[in-house]
């Protein structure tokens, strides 16, 4: 479509100006045809008029010389008279005046004949002419028929004029019109001329628009691609840590209930039980946050949304939220954690922060992340807890003086099973889905979440969620 515009163009504007050439050129013939008619018109009045003269001429000197335009006349006007009857043969009009024209012409004709007879009877003694010596009467006779062969004269003549007058009207008209179709040619070349650069000029927008298209799209589906591997890289880790995390416990149980069989000892199956009731809810806990990632997946249910004062979501959260749970493999480390516990502060504001979307799931995002502050922050260390607004945004704030995160871990907590020290995480009871959960929740609330972390000096949690507009509020 792009390259049948110019072509479009250029034939439309080739096929006006054919046209335009033809006509200008039918038009052309029409008033070369008319200026022949008219020389040929004024050669036939001029041979007319040389005749007369050459026959006044003689009859005035008497001497045969001044005979010769004569005979020279009467022999070219009938070539003349037939070549304007097939020069105005389709012109009804001319072809009548023609016809008069050719009758007084040859009137005219004969009467020269006749005055060029009597001129050289004249010449004669006046005794070889009796009638003219005898008969005073006939010398007055003879000048009225000379009288009567100038008035036919100037009938030809006046015809003839009229003829021409004619011609030269239509030659006029003729011209005009051709100087019309002149000046359309000239004007359909420029505009011909503006339409091809203004068409190649808008094709050259429309390459340049699609080349910009495809070079758009192309950059999408590469980011696509990338995005595909990325997504297909996380679902084969996932795939492979999740198969890890749930064949580990699953071992531990097997293994503890047959030792528990086979035991003779009734206090050791009672301890192997234990440990399985511990396996099974570490695996249900797992698999809980699984379901809860597959479902939750950056949707939320409408009718739970409702608008609700931040500040007491964290306060009934600071409340409940304690040391994590006992772990499916109880540590030297985890006892003494458990003996000395970190201080935890909390900074909110004295104003209702108001924000709208699902209390329970904003309260597990702060669960987790005082979760895992507690797992990595070591005895005697602290944990604050601040709220404040900026610019419309309600920001949460989880410090810890913990171990820390280093630099090569940052990109990849917040992916799912993702541990920076598998044996430090297990000690500590964490399957790597925690950070997931809460980018999760905080994503499907139109927030984000950030982290900063120096290892050895701890890590700063920032959660940004926005505030509740007026008509959310009411």
């Amino acid at each position: 479509m792009i390259i049948l515009i110019p072509i479009a163009c250029l034939l439309s504007s080739v096929g006006v100006l054919v046209w335009l050439d033809q006509s200008m050129a039918e038009h052309q013939h029409w008033v070369e045809h008319t200026q022949k008619v008219r020389l040929e018109t004024s050669a036939l009045l001029k041979n007319l008029v040389d005749a007369e003269t050459g026959v006044r001429g003689y009859g005035l000197t008497r001497r045969p010389e001044f005979l010769q335009p004569y005979h020279i006349a009467i022999v070219q006007i009938p070539s003349f008279l037939a070549d304007l009857q097939q020069l105005v043969r389709d012109n009804p009009p001319q072809v009548a005046r023609l016809r008069a024209i050719e009758a007084l012409i040859t009137e005219n004709l004969a009467l020269l004949e006749d005055k060029l007879l009597l001129k050289q009877q004249l010449n004669q003694p006046l005794i070889t002419n009796p009638l003219l010596a005898e008969d005073p009467a006939s010398t007055e006779n003879l000048y009225l028929w000379l009288q009567e062969g100038k008035e036919t004269m100037d009938q030809t003549r006046q015809a003839i004029d009229t003829f021409a007058l004619e011609e030269e009207q239509l030659l006029s008209d003729r011209q005009q019109r051709l100087e019309l179709y002149h000046r359309v040619n000239s004007l359909v070349l420029i505009l011909s001329v503006l339409v091809g650069v203004t068409s190649g000029g808008f094709a050259i927008h429309l390459f340049l628009q699609l080349h910009r298209e495809l070079a758009s799209r192309e950059e999408r589906l590469q980011t696509t691609n990338i995005e595909l591997a990325q997504a297909y890289d996380r679902l084969e880790r996932f795939t492979a840590n999740a198969s890890h995390e749930l064949r580990a416990p699953i071992s531990a149980v097997l293994s503890n209930a047959q030792v528990g069989l086979m035991a003779i000892d009734h206090d050791q199956p009672r301890q192997r039980l234990e440990k399985i009731v511990r396996l099974a809810k570490s695996m249900s806990s797992l698999v809980n946050d699984l379901l809860f990632l597959a479902r939750h997946e950056n949707i939320t249910d409408k009718r739970s949304l409702h608008s609700f004062d931040l500040r007491a979501a964290l306060s009934t959260t600071s409340t409940s939220a304690t040391c994590p749970s006992p772990l499916p493999y109880p540590s030297q480390e985890w006892q003494t954690q458990n003996h000395n516990p970190v201080q935890l502060d909390y900074e909110l504001p004295n104003h209702p922060v108001i924000i709208r979307g699902d209390v329970d799931l904003i309260q597990q995002v702060i669960a987790n992340l005082l979760s895992n502050a507690y797992r990595h922050t070591p005895p005697g260390g602290q944990i604050t807890v601040s709220l404040q607004t900026i610019n419309d945004r309600a920001t949460i704030e989880v410090a810890d003086t913990g171990i820390g995160i280093s630099p090569e871990a940052l990109p990849y907590i917040f992916e799912r099973f993702y541990r920076e020290d598998h044996a430090r995480s297990k000690a500590t009871g964490g399957f790597g889905l925690g950070l997931a959960i809460v980018q999760q929740i905080v994503q499907a609330h139109q927030g984000r979440i950030d982290v900063i972390s120096e290892v050895g000096k701890g890590s700063r949690f920032r959660v940004s969620l926005p505030v509740a507009s007026t008509e959310q509020k009411s």
